[in-house]
């Protein structure tokens, strides 16, 4: 399983996917790829206007089924409930503190660390919304060819966000296939 910071680093690189289809690699600039991702995901005040997102994702595993369903709202709060093999668990963050519960045990405090991890992961905003009030900068680091497609390889820098000691790796997302 990726670390908190790992997973948000490949939901950022995996958010720009729509600005391939609509961006010609020439001429971008960090911005223009930030402002064409908020294009493609409906517009900057659509985003901002959101109050709450829920994903749903279930995996099976020759005869195990997990199911993981992922709600945030605003500000800040995110509940991840998760079944597998019959054992129901959830984890959240209430804006202060994180808790987890697994069964029909009470909910229990996480301890201040995993706290911390848990509030890291509840940022509602997409980092692209607005990076500097994030603690990222967005720089674009070229322009690669996929498969026929630009793919625009991610260069933020998360350093400032990351806990002491969290690897720092650089992962890329692949550009869109072009329709066939």
């Amino acid at each position: 399983m990726l670390s908190r910071p790992a997973v948000k680093l490949l939901a950022v690189c995996a958010a720009l996917v729509p600005v391939v289809a609509l961006s010609s690699p020439a001429k971008e600039t960090a911005e223009s790829v930030r402002t064409l991702h908020l294009k493609a995901r409906g517009g900057e005040a659509k985003l901002r206007g959101l109050t709450s997102v829920q994903v749903s994702l279930v995996t099976t595993e020759g005869d195990k089924v997990t199911t993981v369903t992922s709600v945030r709202t605003r500000p800040n709060r995110v509940r991840y409930d998760m079944q597998k093999d019959g054992v129901v668990s959830a984890k959240a963050f209430d804006g202060a503190q994180g808790w987890y519960a697994e069964g029909t045990a009470a909910p229990v405090k996480m301890d201040a660390q995993k706290s911390a991890k848990m509030a890291q992961g509840a940022r509602f905003d997409d980092i692209l919304l607005d990076p500097a009030a994030q603690g990222a900068k967005l720089a674009l680091a070229g322009v690669e060819d996929v498969k026929g497609a630009p793919d625009f390889p991610c260069g933020q820098d998360f350093r400032s966000r990351l806990p002491e000691g969290a690897p720092r790796r650089r992962r890329r997302r692949q550009g869109r296939r072009p329709e066939s």
